[in-house]
């Protein structure tokens, strides 16, 4: 199909005085390729090879004649030589020139010039021209597996929840997941608290109940002892400010479930009298008293 496309004269003129990229769309579409395609190897093989026969005639200064004539011959010279071995692909450029100077009008001195061309750019690549236009180009396709588990059976729709209603409690998970996570991270908070203070407490043991006092001075023990009760005053401030945390964040969280508008028909668990919140006796308080009582 390829040696019966011919280019006229006027087409051959429009093709070179166009940029590169249309004038190789306009050379598809007149070789019946369709719309250029990166991914199809073949057709961008036989429209770079015909535009650069083109190109390469006008350039060297052919007549606008011999330079549609130019096409006719590369377009039927790769057509034929498909399937040769290289020493028959040589010999049909030669009679393919000779044909085209005796029956077609194609100066000696342009068909010298078009079989150097072929030489070099089409003969230097033959193997290359064979395999890319004689086999079929392998096709990608990207095949991805997808599981799609379905409903064992299908719910009525006159059960089904309305917009309001899942979005209100699409938001008061999230809430209740707030909530989870502020008592989390005070519950770690208060578990680092404890730990120093049974620090602290094992160290006062050790230091009054095991006689490593009596060899010290006065004014070491009573900075010893000052010391002692200034992080056991540091640990207290920190309890009560987890205490007052709480507090914060349980009114917080109320709030927030407050302030989302309960649809109609739906039973609000949250409302009712707010629960009060009972403050945690500090139990580094209680041991600092029962610390205090046995000194006395």
């Amino acid at each position: 199909m390829a040696q019966q496309i011919c280019i006229s004269l006027d087409e051959a003129k429009h093709i070179a005085r166009l940029p590169k990229y249309r004038g190789q769309e306009f050379l598809a579409r007149k070789l019946r390729l369709g719309p250029l395609d990166e991914e199809d190897l073949k057709s961008g093989l036989i429209v770079d090879y015909v535009y650069d026969v083109l190109q390469y005639a006008t350039n060297r200064g052919f007549p606008w004649r011999e330079v549609s004539q130019s096409v006719g011959f590369a377009l039927e010279f790769l057509h034929r030589s498909q399937g040769l071995q290289f020493p028959d692909a040589v010999r049909l450029l030669q009679d393919t020139a000779a044909r085209y100077i005796r029956s077609r009008g194609l100066s000696l001195q342009n068909a010298k010039l078009l079989c150097q061309y072929f030489t070099t750019n089409f003969l230097a690549h033959f193997r290359l021209y064979q395999y890319v236009l004689s086999w079929p180009q392998e096709q990608r396709q990207a095949n991805i597996t997808v599981t799609v588990e379905c409903p064992p059976e299908i719910m009525d729709l006159t059960t089904a929840q309305t917009m309001q209603a899942w979005e209100y409690e699409n938001k008061m998970r999230l809430i209740d997941q707030d909530e989870a996570r502020r008592k989390d991270s005070l519950k770690r908070v208060r578990t680092e608290t404890a730990n120093k203070d049974d620090k602290a407490d094992y160290e006062l043991k050790v230091k009054f109940l095991e006689g490593e006092l009596q060899a010290v001075a006065l004014n070491d023990a009573e900075k010893l002892i000052s010391e002692l009760a200034s992080e056991k005053l540091s640990l207290v401030k920190q309890d009560v400010g987890h205490s007052i945390t709480e507090l914060k964040d349980t009114a917080s969280v109320a709030i927030a479930r407050r302030a989302v508008k309960v649809p109609s028909g739906i039973v609000d668990q949250h409302a009712g009298a707010p629960k009060s919140v009972v403050k945690p006796k500090s139990s580094i308080s209680r041991k600092s008293s029962s610390n205090s009582s046995k000194k006395h």
